[in-house]
């Protein structure tokens, strides 16, 4: 991800805002700001591809739950079923 890094709207934020720390709470604000910096990605498809597999953090505007409910539903073999996905 290192080329791709200094295109993100994250390169510029806080990494530590991207791993909540629970998923309640105040964790509930800090996912949802981190998935608001996501929205406005214009890498956020690409990232979501690469990171679909991560177990924590916030990727592509998907929390670890929504990625695992996307591997559940959707191939990663092909791209096209991420450019019609948007966050919730």
């Amino acid at each position: 991800m290192s080329d791709t890094k200094p295109q993100a709207a994250c390169a510029s934020a806080d990494p530590e805002l991207f791993f909540p720390i629970g998923e309640s709470g105040p964790a509930l604000l800090q996912i949802e700001h981190a998935k608001a910096i996501c929205n406005g990605c214009p890498i956020r498809e690409r990232c979501l591809r690469d990171h679909l597999n991560e177990a924590h953090g916030v990727f592509g505007g998907t929390t670890p739950e929504q990625r695992r409910r996307l591997r559940a539903g959707r191939s990663t073999a092909d791209p096209s079923a991420f450019q019609s996905w948007t966050p919730a």
